[in-house]
């Protein structure tokens, strides 16, 4: 089974290919998945994860690609979807998407997250505090977060980061709370999703320092602008 990342348009590419021949199929494997299990990659804002099942043939000349779809990013709390939020999830299942990731970004979007991941079953969440959101928070705020986190329906931390371009928390209260969610992240065993806007070098100084002697971090990069040296940085790091 193979990891791959795609925009919304490469939907029209998971298609059946057809040419004369017989029309029996046999799967070489089947097997459901966690997210937390699969190999993580370096996903940019709105990507999905495409899960590629290979089939053998049982005849000559057709062949076969199953795709799975699992939205990796999205903020379902958001109140603009309130009025529709059951169609806009059906939609989605309709599309093809098996399952959506809800992000946290304040302890009271992950408590939406989570309630919405109770409702639904194709939905799981996060939990975490976005980097523009750090100088909001109140002082029990982190705790609450390491509470939410280990629900059984959140399977990852975050999102976190560094974000320099809107500026709207001070750098360091932003450094801190990015190790403090790598490291709940470590506990929990949970991947935590990153958040990285015109600050790559910090964001990089952040992982390297984190992953520590071992080199190796279980994460992926979300809002990811860098070049194909961060990429390769990021990827050796286990992002």
């Amino acid at each position: 089974m193979k990891l791959v990342a795609a925009s919304v348009n490469d939907l029209e590419s998971a298609a059946t290919y057809n040419s004369s021949g017989a029309s029996q199929f046999e799967a070489s494997e089947q097997r459901e998945r966690k997210f937390g299990d699969e190999p993580t990659g370096s996903f940019g804002s709105g990507a999905f994860a495409l899960h590629q099942e290979t089939l053998h043939l049982s005849g000559k000349g057709r062949h076969r690609m199953t795709i799975r779809l699992i939205d990796t990013h999205c903020h379902l709390d958001s109140e603009s979807f309130h009025q529709e939020i059951d169609q806009v999830v059906q939609r989605a299942n309709d599309a093809g998407v098996e399952k959506i990731l809800a992000i946290g970004i304040t302890v009271e979007t992950t408590q939406a997250a989570i309630l919405l991941s109770n409702r639904y079953p194709c939905v799981l969440a996060m939990a975490g505090i976005h980097p523009n959101h750090t100088h909001e928070a109140k002082p029990d705020d982190w705790e609450r977060i390491e509470d939410l986190a280990a629900h059984p329906h959140v399977i990852g931390v975050g999102e976190t980061g560094l974000d320099k371009y809107w500026d709207f928390a001070p750098l360091e209260i932003q450094r801190d709370n990015f190790f403090r969610h790598i490291e709940l992240s470590k506990k929990l065993k949970k991947p935590f999703a990153v958040h990285c806007r015109e600050a790559e070098p910090e964001v990089l100084d952040v992982l390297r320092t984190a992953a520590g002697e071992d080199g190796h971090l279980n994460g992926l990069m979300h809002a990811f602008c860098g070049n194909a040296e961060t990429a390769k940085t990021c990827l050796e790091l286990g992002l």
